[in-house]
């Protein structure tokens, strides 16, 4: 059972914050672990104790800053008089209704509560909703949107998304205005869709219901682009287009020396990228019979986004230029000290040896390989010509390695082994590559599809935008294999 802390144990509003949060938390991890099953007694009970608690302690929390915001008031105000008056009871309940924004407006009296509420609302959507996608996996679904309900803090954009766009009538508005249908709009579906906005583009546009963001719910499987399962990725959930970190190469610990004995210093040097999401922009087309059924048609379009992002994003980053709307390459972005060449024209086994043994140490825990599938069936083949066994682990539901370390393929590496300047293999530790997705995919109705000679095809068009990019964080956590390249790597 959750120790769930007693409410006059709380002492100031940052303690009771902090409490909602662990618990929250909590209530996370039991739905994880339970998934579509229910909770036995033991945790009914413990569920039953937490959202209690959650709405007790988040009640008095608003009650209490109400108060303190009385108090700064009268000490701004000194000579003010002051009507002795019992303060109103705080509204922390949430509606009846989860979709209904203004009734979050009405249940508080202060922006911060009102943001503490939409964030608890959002929370209870996120355990009811359903995915469209086929692949959506729904225990990650759940957690992804926690998390990113938790990484928002103060900020209500996302929960707002997400309290505004998964509603039902949101649901059908969407499917209306995007099979051009929108003249058959009820008076709450055109309330609906007008809470989120225009989605930044011209007139006209929309946002996706939240359930169908490629951003937010996971549901790439990794075949097209397995760089989103091996890297670092973060989300931006608020108002803002541009990420910001730290990095550093770390510092150098020694054992002793003795006691009272002055130690060596370390300086560390911190970095701070950052990473400006840019746009993607294409275009989706559907049968006019598919509006026929809208889950059926929310389900397609879960399904094509998320392909023609894979597809995009398997260039993107990998080769990308790192300069105006494109992200940085993995490949193509890596410093040159990070290359390391073949001992000749050509490829051998031994160069993949070396490749090994040119990262740093401290990357190689967790280093994997990236390449075509066709460099990984030629190391096979020169490796059965000397005689040797399979390289690949091909045992169910077990990642491929090589030498040991798990192997993933990309059909955007250079698969000839025999050109010089081909960059045939990739090695390091992918944490240090960063990807950043932008919260908020929009689209707008273009219109019914005609063939080259003008004729209708039988299907309508969506032009679909969002944002995304990504960035090398150290160039040293990684080494890049380059035929009939001698170089020495560092």
């Amino acid at each position: 059972m959750f120790p769930i802390p007693a409410i006059e144990s709380l002492r100031t509003v940052e303690e009771m914050a902090s409490a909602i949060s662990e618990m929250h938390t909590r209530l996370s991890e039991m739905q994880a672990e339970a998934g579509v099953q229910p909770l036995d007694d033991d945790e009914r009970a413990e569920w039953a104790a937490l959202t209690d608690a959650i709405e007790t302690i988040a009640g008095a929390k608003e009650e209490a800053e109400d108060r303190r915001k009385v108090v700064e008031s009268l000490a701004a105000k000194p000579n003010a008089r002051v009507e002795h008056r019992s303060l109103a009871p705080i509204k922390s309940r949430l509606p009846e209704d989860l979709f209904d924004l203004t009734e979050y407006r009405q249940r508080t009296s202060s922006s911060e509560g009102q943001v503490a509420l939409m964030r608890d609302g959002a929370r209870k959507i996120a355990d009811q909703v359903t995915f469209p996608h086929p692949k959506a996996d729904r225990d990650k679904a759940v957690t992804q949107l926690h998390r990113l309900i938790e990484q928002s803090g103060d900020d209500p954009h996302f929960a707002n998304l997400i309290i505004a766009t998964s509603s039902p009538t949101y649901q059908r508005a969407f499917v209306k205005r995007a099979t051009g249908a929108a003249d058959s709009m009820t008076p709450a579906e055109r309330a609906a869709i007008a809470t989120v906005g225009s989605g930044n583009l011209a007139a006209g546009g929309y946002m996706v219901p939240v359930i169908l963001d490629p951003a937010v719910i996971p549901t790439s499987d990794g075949a097209l682009n397995p760089l989103r399962q091996i890297s670092r990725v973060e989300t931006l959930t608020g108002a803002g287009n541009t990420w910001n970190g730290v990095t550093s190469a770390g510092i150098t610990l020694t054992r002793g020396p003795a006691e009272g004995s002055a130690i060596s210093e370390n300086t560390i040097t911190f970095g701070q990228p950052t990473v400006t999401v840019q746009p993607v922009k294409g275009e989706v087309k559907f049968s006019v019979e598919a509006p026929e059924d809208q889950p059926r048609l929310l389900g397609e379009l879960a399904t094509v986004i998320q392909d023609a992002r894979d597809m995009e994003e398997a260039d993107s980053f990998v080769n990308g230029v790192g300069t105006t709307v494109y992200p940085e390459g993995v490949v193509y972005g890596l410093a040159a000290t990070s290359d390391v060449g073949t001992t000749g024209d050509g490829f051998d086994l031994a160069d993949v040896t070396r490749l090994i043994g040119r990262l740093p140490d401290r990357f190689e825990p967790r280093a994997r390989f990236l390449a075509h599938r066709s460099f990984y069936g030629a190391y096979e083949d020169l490796q059965a010509a000397l005689g040797g066994t399979s390289v690949a682990d091909l045992a169910a539901g077990q990642q491929p390695r090589l030498k040991g370390y798990p192997r993933h393929n990309t059909s955007a590496m250079d698969s000839d082994y025999t050109i010089t300047g081909n960059e045939v293999l990739l090695f390091g530790d992918f944490s240090n590559f960063l990807i950043v997705d932008k919260v908020g995919l929009a689209i707008q109705d273009a219109g019914f599809v005609r063939d080259g000679n003008g004729a209708l095809t039988g299907q309508r068009a969506l032009f679909i935008h969002y944002r995304n990019s990504s960035v090398i964080l150290v160039d040293n956590a990684f080494r890049l294999l380059k035929i009939g390249v001698v170089t020495t790597g560092v």
